[in-house]
Parts: C-alpha cells; structure tokens; sequence
C-alpha cells in the first residue's frame, strides 16, 4: 500500500490548493480522499490526513478570516480523530510542530467560537494532548503558557482579561501533579493573574494581587517577583491605611472646627473686620478642603441655595494679595438665588482666582494695574473669571485640565488645580471651560451651573 503522502492525488491537492492558501477547497479535496478510500488507508495515512484537514480548517479562520462555524466544527471533529490516532499510531519519531500547532489552534478558535466554555473546550484540548504518551506535558504545558501570554496582550479582544484568567485556571490544574521542573512556570502563570487582578481588576484586585503572589511563593520561595510584588502591595496597603485613619481624623477635626465656626459668626463682633474677613477665609479654606476631598471620593453634590453675589464676595476676603481697586464683580440680569453644592463651586472659583493670583506674582505685574473681574450672568447661572495677567500657554490646550498640567514653575507644579475643579463642576453635571474668546493680555473661565428643577 502506498503511504498516502505518496500518492499523486494528495501531492496534487497540497501543492494546488494547500500550499497556495486554497484552505477550504484543500480541506474539501481531502475529505473527498477521506470519505471515498477510507476503508482502505492505514492508520498513518488517517493520522496525516485528520492533521491536514485540521490544519486546512484552522488557516480559513485564523489566517483568511472565516467565520462560518463550519470550520470550528470541522476543525473539531478532524482534530479529535487525530488526538485519538495519535494514542494508538506509534507516532515517537514524528516531529512535535505539526502538534503544538494544532494545539495553538484549539486553544484560539476556542476563544473566537466557544468563548462562553473557554474553560471546558481548552481543559479538553489539553488533556488530550497529555494523554499521547511521547507528547504529554512537556509539549502541551509550553504552548498553553505562550498562549496565555499572547492572550494577555490581545488588547483588540474585548475579553482578553477573562480569557486569560480561564486559560491560566486550565494551567495550574493541568500542572498540578507536574514534576518540580514546572515550579518556575506555575510561578510565572500565578504572577501574570497577580498583574492581571493588580491592574486591571476591580476593587477588590489589589487583594486578588496579594493573594496570588502569596500563593505564587508558598511555591516557589525563590521567585523575586512575587517577592518584590508582594513587599509592594503590603507597603502600599499600609500607606493607604494611614491615609483612611487620616482621612478619618480630618474630617472630625473639620467637623469641629466648623462648628466653633459656626458660633464665631453668632458673636456681634463676628461682623467687625478684619475679624469677619479671616472668619470668611477660613469658612471658605474649609469649604475648598471639603471640596478636595469629595473630588477624590466622586461624592454626589449636596445642593444649598446662595446668593452669587455674596459667594463671589466671599471667596475674594481669602485673597489679601487682591487689593479694593484690582476686584470688579459685574452683574448681569435679575438677581435670583443659585442651587450649588458650596463646597465644589468653593473649590472651583478659587482655584481659577488663585490661578490668577499666581500669574500676576509670577509675572510681576504691578499692584495698581492688576485686573481680575468675576461677572455674575444670573440667567444663566454662569460666572466668568477674567483676568490681565498675561494669558495662557497656547501650547497647553484642553491639556490645560488634564492633571498634572501646569505652567508654572516646577516648585509649583502639582497641576491639579484646573483638574479638580473641573471635575468638581462635572459632579454637579455642570462645567469650566476655558473661553473661546480670550481677552488681550489676559485669560477668562466660564464656571456654568445647571437648572435644578424643584420638586
């Protein structure tokens, strides 16, 4: 009997159809060989052509595109025949590409037509492999772990974080009863979940971290990253918590002194200055903290009637360096009371009036020529800050409210001012913009409000 690999019907086909890319009339020339001589090919010649078919349904797919489900399917049947024969043909000396390919095609067609059992079709796949006796871990255990690394940066796969998870899961089960040789890789694989749930896992991730690193050395003790990952997060953890205790003590100081505040102004001399201008600046340095704090906790406004003009007047008594002639508040329309949360509007106004402070010191711009002008449109519920400070960088753009943007000079370049008061104004599904229009010589805000609708 002539070994199929010999016969000019199957050269034919390869050289035509196979090698030229014809994948799905390659396949279905085989299949003709397959159905029609079956009876009368050896269980090399099935073993060749079960891998043939495979590999023909496999190249449709992942190297034309095809998403017919028809060639998962006959990528399927084809490859479990194979696997089957495998276990039984005497296949020792053959060499292990032609099976480490088709392994790598299991595992991703798997992703692209069963992902919802991702989990019990790559468990499968492996196990069969492991099952051929001249195969078993040694090829099966790398290709799943070079797979697991590919999945982990397919960013173009919406699930490509879960899928790796499952094939990592498939993994460490497989390898389980390994021998020591695989303690390295086990360890790999539990620091790529580490990575994964550190992140790009939800709130709990940094716990998930924690304890896959852990386990990761409770295994393998010599592995330095888990070693250093581990030393990481519990430092980390530990900074966050002294931040919460702080956090925690802040706000009752807060609360306290608010309170002492808040008895101050009842006192008669409360409205004699300059005692009435350093109380305003506290009451408004509280507000500001307050309003820092809920930013960073993306805390829901809790909305209060004011009045615009005694707000404005307000914020401006923190600033001493803003003399009585550089100040205008400009009003436009009929006076109306806004509802705002005072603590975010508080944090916006002045760090655009603090933004403006600094520019004329920055600049050294002379006392008696400073200009900032804060207008009041009430219809509107809108506020602009205007200043002649010199302007801004044209440079800087819409990454003027991108964090750690700044201008000035690097002692001073937190660059979070603009952000979070942008981010403040949002919260209250408000907005700060820089204005189209710009003032010569100069810069102007737009702070704007929404309508709130009583119910």
């Amino acid at each position: 009997m002539i070994p199929i690999f010999q016969r000019q019907d199957y050269r034919e086909i390869t050289q035509e159809w196979f090698t030229k890319g014809y994948y799905q009339e390659a396949m279905a020339a085989y299949e003709n060989i397959y159905q029609t001589e079956r009876d009368n090919l050896s269980e090399s010649d099935l073993f060749i052509l079960d891998n043939r078919m495979a590999s023909c349904a496999a190249d449709a797919v992942i190297k034309q595109g095809k998403t017919d489900p028809i060639f998962f399917e006959n990528f399927t049947r084809y490859l479990k025949e194979y696997l089957d024969l495998a276990r039984t043909t005497q296949k020792d000396r053959v060499s292990t590409e032609e099976p480490c390919t088709r392994l790598k095609e299991a595992l991703e067609l798997s992703i692209r037509f069963d992902e919802t059992r991702l989990l019990y079709r790559a468990a499968g796949w492996m196990q069969g492999v492991v099952a051929v006796p001249h195969w078993g871990l040694s090829l099966a255990l790398p290709v799943l772990l070079q797979k697991i690394n590919d999945e982990r940066i397919q960013f173009d796969r919406p699930n490509r974080v879960k899928n790796t998870r499952t094939l990592s899961q498939v993994y460490l089960d497989i390898s389980a009863s390994a021998t020591p040789d695989y303690l390295h890789a086990r360890a790999m694989v539990m620091n790529i979940l580490s990575d994964l749930s550190y992140f790009e896992g939800d709130e709990k991730g940094e716990d998930e971290a924690l304890k896959w690193v852990t386990k990761c050395l409770e295994m393998h003790p010599q592995d330095v990253f888990a070693r250093k990952r581990k030393q990481y997060i519990e430092e980390r953890q530990g900074v966050e918590l002294q931040i919460r205790r702080f956090r925690h003590d802040t706000r009752n100081s807060l609360a306290g002194i608010e309170s002492y505040l808040l008895m101050i102004f009842k006192l008669p001399e409360a409205s004699n200055e300059p005692l009435n201008r350093y109380l305003k600046t506290l009451a408004a340095e509280l507000h500001r903290i307050r309003g820092v704090d809920s930013v960073i906790l993306r805390i829901q406004p809790r909305y209060k009637e004011l009045s615009p003009v005694q707000f404005v007047a307000d914020i401006l008594k923190a600033f001493t360096a803003v003399g009585q002639d550089t100040v205008r508040i400009m009003t436009h329309g009929e006076p109306c009371q806004w509802s705002s949360d005072l603590n975010y509007l508080t944090l916006a106004l002045q760090n655009l009036i603090r933004n403006s402070i600094e520019a004329f010191e920055r600049r050294m711009v002379p006392l008696a020529e400073r200009r900032l002008t804060v207008d009041i449109f009430y219809p509107e519920r809108r506020l602009t800050v205007e200043d002649n400070a010199g302007g801004i960088d044209p440079t800087l753009g819409e990454r003027l409210f991108l964090p750690y943007t700044s201008s000035k000079p690097i002692k001073l370049n937190t660059g979070l001012g603009l952000y979070q008061a942008r981010e403040a104004m949002e919260l209250m599904q408000g907005s700060l913009i820089l204005s189209e229009h710009q003032p010569a010589g100069g810069t102007r805000f737009e702070i704007s409000l929404t309508v709130r609708e009583t119910i």
